[in-house]
Formats: C-alpha cells, structure tokens, sequence
C-alpha cells in the first residue's frame, strides 16, 4: 500500500513539474517576442527620430531671421499652445540656463509639473525640450513634430523666409508643454530678447540675468544696446526679477519698466545672497528672498556666480507664487521714464562707514543715510524714496561690490 502511494505521489510530481517546465518555456518565450517588439518599437522610433533630426537640420542650424510674424502665424494655426500655461522667461548674457535649471528644479520640489526649454542642446536635440526636468523620449518628439510639420509647410508656403531650425523646436516645446500638459514653462531667449521667437509668451515673471557683450554682430556693439533688446521681454504687468547689473545695463531696463508699468525686483536690494561657504561638493548659502531669508541653501555647483544665479532662482520662483507680493515695501512698481533727480547737495548728506564683506574683495567705504533728508523725495509717481540704503537694507561693503548693487544703479 505505502509503495502504491509512493508512486503515484512521485506521477503526480512528475507531472506537476512538466507543466511548470511548460509554463516557463511559455513564458520565456512571450517575454522574448515582447522584447523583440520592444526593440523593433524602438528602432522605429530611433529612426523616425532621426528622419525628424533631419528635416530639422535641413531649415539651417545657424540661420536666423529676427522677426515674430512667422512664429506667431504658426503658433496661431496650432491654438496658441503657448496661452495653456503660465510661464517664467529668462535673457540675460550669462548664467541663463544654469538659472533655468535651478527655476525648474524649485518649481518641482513644491510639486508641480514643468515643462523647460532651454538652448542650445549638446548631443540631441530633445535635450532643448524637458518635462518634469527630463528630456522628452523620441517618440513624444516625433509625434508632436508630425503635428506641427503641415502647418509649418502652410507658414513656409506663405512667408518670404521659412521657418527656421529656433522657430521650429521654439513650436514644438510649446506645443510639447501643452499636450503634456505642464503646470509652469520655464522659457529661455535663444538670443536677445524683443526679436526672439520665445518673445511670443509674454511671461508673467521675467527674469534678466548679468547682462555683457554678446552676440554684437546681431544686438549692438554696446552695453546700452544689448540691454534695451533683452529688455524686451519685459511685457506690461510683469515681474521683473533683475540680477545686478552695470549701471549702462540697468538703466534701459529699468526704463523699460518704467513704460509698461512692469514690477522690478533687484538683487542687493530687494533680495540677494547673504552669506555663502564652501562646502563638500559645492557651498551652502544664506539667500535673502522676497518673502524671506532661507538658510543652509547648499547648492552643488561652485563659484560666487552660481551664488547669484541660485538668489535669482529663488526670487524668480517667489515672484511666480506671489511671495513679497502684496503690501511689501520692497515691491517697486516704475511709473516714470527716468529716475528722480539727485538730492540736494549731492551726496553729502551720506557718511562713510566700513564693513566686512562677505565676498572677498577688500573692505573699502561703503555709505549710509545720516537722516532722512539723505533720501530722494518719493513725491514723484511712484519710485522708491529708499535710493540710498534704509537701515533694513545692508549695503555692501566694499566699492567693487557697491558699484554693482542696485541701489546705486544711477
């Protein structure tokens, strides 16, 4: 009886084994067609791909043609994708998309979905179009370009000059965010600003990193020149967050503030770095914000640059959700074309004083008020009557860092 039923439980093991056996051959089996598919998917669309990176490249890499009408022509034929989200744009000479990227990452830490296009691109193009701070795959690139691409034949057909290589991922990033969708774009100048194919968002925040000369062949041969064009971004009702700047740089921003009635934030007066440190991998900062001072910011880049670009981050981001915004006394909002005149006797109602300075350059004189009738009036429209530093502002203390703080901009 025992060996009876020693044999039929070794049947029944035997048989439950090859059924197993055969369930695993199976499934080996699909997960090898499923990964043959999967490859053959993926050859497609690395080819389509390509075929996309072609047509692209065949519009000229470097050509450029500085008017809106063809961007605008197109963008209307795709519904003004650029009107589906709230966006933050970005001009300045340097730091821009460093700036970018810190704008982006902020923005996602506090949960929302971004969508940034920055140029230019170093192994492929995808990389000008990010969501949520990755780079689109091929096959969502692809797809939204088949979108775009009869209706750019149609604007091609109808302008003097086609559509170029900007123009094109300029579409397709906005198109890309709106199908996406995002919550916030985070929108680089490819170059310039009032002329750029990016213009045509006309952002709520703007953000002007350190202005210098570039690119002269196209915007000026000087400072003036370069800025009156990045500082055509600047659209009625928008906040301007502005880092420091050379006082030929500053003054047709502010100025350009001035004629739209734009809001301006500026580094070393309504926010700015405090303090910073080296640290293991980068430094950890102490940044003034608009809403409020933040510690222990450590940032993994090096340099009082990346400093500067991560103060300008913050403030960009702060602006976007409304921080300092209402009923805050550093908001200054331009009403005239040109600043107030100097106060009576000039400067002598100021006395110097010496301070450390956080920077590194040598301490030298800074200034200070003495009394209130060391500060310009504020009866005019509705500048700041704060033109020299209030008590509640630190100036900085030497003169390589005052000849760049914003208070001093004139």
């Amino acid at each position: 009886m025992t060996d009876r039923t020693d044999g039929t439980d070794r049947l029944r093991d035997e048989r439950d084994g090859a059924a197993a056996g055969e369930r695993t051959d199976r499934a080996r089996t699909g997960d090898r067609a499923g990964g043959d598919r999967g490859e053959r998917a993926s050859r497609a669309d690395r080819a389509a791909f390509a075929q996309v990176e072609a047509e692209l490249a065949g519009r000229g890499f470097t050509r450029m043609v500085f008017e809106l009408d063809r961007i605008t022509s197109l963008l209307d034929l795709l519904g003004s994708p650029q009107r589906a989200y709230p966006s933050i744009h970005l001009t300045g000479t340097n730091g821009k998309t460093s700036t970018a990227r810190m704008i982006d990452s902020l923005l996602r830490a506090l949960g929302l979905h971004t969508g940034r296009y920055t140029s230019p691109h170093l192994e492929t193009v995808r990389e000008r179009i990010s969501l949520d701070g990755e780079p689109v795959d091929e096959a969502r690139f692809t797809a939204v370009y088949q979108e775009v691409k009869p209706l750019a034949e149609l604007v091609d057909d109808r302008s003097a000059e086609p559509l170029t290589y900007f123009d094109m991922t300029t579409a397709l990033a906005f198109a890309t965010f709106a199908d996406a969708p995002v919550d916030v774009a985070v929108v680089e100048v490819g170059l310039g600003g009032a002329e750029d194919a990016t213009n045509v968002i006309q952002a709520g925040v703007c953000v002007l990193t350190p202005v210098g000369l570039d690119h002269t062949e196209w915007l000026g041969d000087t400072l003036q020149d370069i800025a009156v064009a990045k500082a055509g971004i600047i659209h009625p009702g928008a906040t301007v967050i502005c880092a420091a700047q050379d006082e030929e740089a500053a003054r047709p921003i502010l100025q350009r503030c001035a004629e739209v009635g734009a809001t301006v934030a500026r580094e070393g007066s309504e926010f700015g770095v405090l303090r910073r440190a080296v640290a293991v991998g980068g430094q950890v900062l102490t940044l003034q914000g608009l809403g409020g001072v933040y510690e222990e910011v450590f940032v993994p880049l090096h340099g009082a640059h990346q400093a500067q670009n991560a103060a300008v981050a913050l403030a960009a981001v702060e602006a976007f959700l409304g921080a300092g915004a209402a009923g805050s006394s550093t908001w200054r909002r331009c009403g005239k074309a040109s600043p107030p005149p100097a106060p009576r006797g000039g400067w002598s109602g100021c006395v110097p004083r010496r301070r450390s300075c956080s920077t590194g350059h040598t301490t030298r004189r800074a200034w200070r008020p003495r009394s209130p009738r060391c500060r310009r009036s504020s009866r005019s429209a509705s500048w700041s009557p704060s033109w020299v530093p209030s008590p509640t502002r630190t100036p900085p203390a030497c003169w390589s860092c005052w000849s760049r703080w914003s208070t001093n901009w004139w």
